[in-house]
């Protein structure tokens, strides 16, 4: 951008710095950002995928991101994969000022590379802030000290790791520019005339290589922290994943509410030489007795004697009656169907639903779990690549994550439709058979 003074270029500038960074390399107070008598100023920005940014400044009443027209919890989530390095003649502060602006600098790298860690660094100067304050109105005592000061050497801990890393891959690049000036190289402008592009091609894939993070091992044991590390600060999304297995737990308590597990069921078996004899014999009776319309009182036959006894049980005469009864007694007699009571046993049936719906809610856990982070990989897995990560590294990260999340999901189900049960159990309920629930190895490798 060329014009003259005063026209805006570093204002401009400065606003997609503000925009990317959360950060003014400029001013530390956002009062100093809003023109001058003015109450508020607005940042906007499209970015090339089409989304909205929007910032609101505001004298004395804190900041307000919003993006894509959604009010955002966190100002954090605002720049997304949004990335910048801007220059201007207040870096030459880095290499005279004092180290308070070095590390400054190396905030706003560190908080671009990992955005956890500007979230870390908010949370520690809060802490520091309270302790300064207890201590300065002598409200501390040693035991609330201890407190704060565990507090802060565990996030303290956090950053520097964060810090250390980020160093780590900003030393090869460091080097490889202090060696070209070493030799006296342009850093930019000319190119040296022995230079080609395809040397610079391969000097952009050397320096990229040298700030990855090396090794298969080291690559997925960063990024499976750093993504459960995430997960569990997305105070919104571990909201929802603890209430949605309470939710299908209390869905299957409500669904068996009315099953009866312990319902006993006759198991029948073919009838003997001697009962099919016996049963021929009485079925003879009985349908000789059920053939006629009426009988008297006084007929003292058998077939008699049956029909005056089913006047008074006219349901039963009606079943006697039935096609279905009389192919029940033929199959009976010649060995087609089981129909002599052997010996009970508890009906399973409601066992088994019990398991089959226990493990289409793990199956629903699983798809919505793997679901709502495929949503947002893309855009990850491009950022990752860009910093030199390999794609196995972060499938197998990624997988591991959810495998991990997952889990405590389907412990959390597990354990709450028990305590339901066991606590229908206590009210003179019944619960699923054991006989029929497979021993825990079989469980915990199958579901």
């Amino acid at each position: 951008m060329i014009g003259a003074n005063g026209e805006g270029k570093s204002n401009l500038l400065e606003a997609v710095e503000l925009l990317a960074s959360l950060r003014s390399h400029r001013c530390a107070s956002d009062a100093d950002l809003i023109r001058h008598g003015q109450p508020r100023c607005v940042l906007e920005a499209t970015l090339q995928e089409g989304e909205e940014l929007q910032l609101l400044l505001q004298r004395g009443a804190g900041r307000q991101a919003r993006r894509n027209g959604r009010h955002l919890e966190r100002q954090l989530d605002l720049p997304g994969d949004l990335r910048c390095v801007g220059f201007s003649a207040l870096d030459m502060a880095l290499v005279r000022g004092e180290p308070a602006l070095r590390r400054q600098w190396l905030d706003r790298v560190v908080s671009q590379l990992e955005p956890l860690y500007g979230a870390l660094l908010n949370q520690y100067g809060r802490l520091l802030r309270q302790r300064a304050q207890l201590l300065r109105r002598r409200l501390a005592h040693d035991g609330l000290l201890d407190v704060f000061d565990t507090q802060m050497a565990v996030l303290g801990t956090r950053l520097h790791r964060r810090r250390l890393r980020a160093l780590q891959r900003l030393a090869p690049l460091a080097a490889r520019w202090q060696e070209r000036l070493a030799e006296d190289r342009e850093l930019a402008g000319e190119r040296p005339a022995d230079a080609s592009p395809r040397g610079e091609s391969q000097e952009r894939v050397a320096a990229l290589a040298a700030v990855s993070i090396p090794g298969f091992s080291s690559q997925f044991g960063t990024f499976f922290c750093r993504e459960l590390e995430t997960t569990v600060r997305d105070r919104v999304g571990v909201a929802m994943s603890l209430l949605l297995p309470l939710a299908l737990a209390a869905a299957v308590l409500a669904g068996f509410a009315d099953v009866r597990f312990e319902n006993p069921l006759m198991v029948t078996r073919f009838l003997d030489p001697g009962e099919k004899e016996v049963l021929a014999d009485v079925w003879g009776e009985v349908r000789e007795a059920i053939a006629t319309d009426s009988v008297s009182e006084q007929d003292a036959s058998i077939p008699g004697q049956i029909r005056v006894f089913l006047d008074s049980q006219p349901k039963l005469l009606a079943h006697l009656r039935e096609p279905s009864t009389q192919r029940l007694i033929r199959d009976g007699l010649t060995d087609k169907l089981p129909i002599a009571p052997d010996r009970e046993i508890i009906d399973p049936a409601g066992t088994f639903k019990w398991l089959s719906l226990m493990s289409i809610c793990m199956v629903i856990l699983g798809f919505v779990t793997g679901f709502r982070e495929i949503v947002k990989e893309r855009p990850m897995l491009d950022l990752e690549r860009r910093h030199g990560l390999q794609f196995v590294a972060y499938v197998i990260a990624k997988v591991a994550v959810l495998a991990v999340v997952l889990a405590v999901q389907v412990m959390i189900f597990r354990a709450a439709v028990e305590l339901g049960f066991l606590v229908r159990e206590g009210l003179g309920g019944e619960t699923p058979v054991e006989m029929y629930r497979r021993n825990a190895l079989v469980s915990g490798i199958c579901n």
